[in-house]
């Protein structure tokens, strides 16, 4: 005696084949989304480690299902992803930095004008009106005649000078600003007589980046067969 299992007829296939097919999608396109959000985290993560925290809330992820451009196909075509970017970078400073310290490996900085990259300190202030502080911007915005003319003065470091202040007078403490000398000679009792450094001058800077995203995005695509099966095995059916 032999009883024959036949296989369903073509409707019934097709039905599972459907079903099969939209269960599959909405579980990748859940999984592609975890996985481009924990890449982002660990990005975030990853340059708040390097003290690049003010750069790294520019890092966004996004996904086919957050913009809802998932449709249910059959599975051989089945494409869906998550998406992981700098979104909102406007300056151009801020995106010289984004390429230095996280996308190329390495970057070399040269002056583009005359002999040196000049970097402000502390001792000054960062801006004239909206824009950076540089020596030329120093002397043409008055503050040769407020504070003193800029003196430069080698370092014993190849490819490294200063540009200095002499005769100007701080706290004692160290903080507050920098003031002129007054024309007693004298600084006030709270005060100290003293040579701020106003640029660090360098040739050459290279700057080593210190995070790579791209690591960090394919250690998260390797957990996508795991995440894919963690959302198969949900209940969940809509997404």
């Amino acid at each position: 005696m032999t009883w024959d299992v036949q296989q369903p007829g073509k409707d019934a296939l097709e039905q599972y084949r459907r079903s099969f097919s939209k269960r599959l999608t909405i579980a990748a396109a859940r999984a592609s989304e975890k996985a481009a959000r924990g890449a982002k985290d660990d990005i975030r993560t990853a340059m708040c480690g390097q003290r690049l925290g003010g750069l790294a809330n520019s890092v966004s992820s996004t996904s086919d299902r957050q913009k809802g451009r998932v449709r249910i196909q059959d599975v051989s075509i089945l494409d869906v992803a998550g998406f992981v970017s700098v979104r909102g970078v406007k300056s151009p400073r801020t995106a010289g930095a984004l390429r230095s310290y996280v996308d190329q490996d390495s970057t070399t900085i040269s002056p583009v004008r005359g002999r040196w990259l000049s970097i402000p300190t502390k001792s000054i202030p960062s801006k004239i009106g909206r824009r950076k502080m540089t020596p030329e911007r120093y002397r043409a915005g008055g503050l040769e005649q407020k504070l003193g003319p800029l003196q430069f003065v080698p370092s014993k470091k190849p490819g490294v000078a200063y540009l200095v202040i002499n005769d100007v007078t701080v706290r004692n403490d160290g903080k507050g600003t920098v003031r002129p000398l007054p024309r007693s000679g004298k600084a006030a009792k709270e005060r100290g007589h003293v040579t701020v450094i106003a640029f660090i001058l360098i040739r050459v800077s290279r700057r080593s980046r210190r995070v790579s995203p791209q690591q960090i995005v394919d250690k998260w695509s390797r957990r996508l067969p795991a995440l894919l099966n963690q959302e198969l095995g949900s209940s969940a059916g809509s997404f």
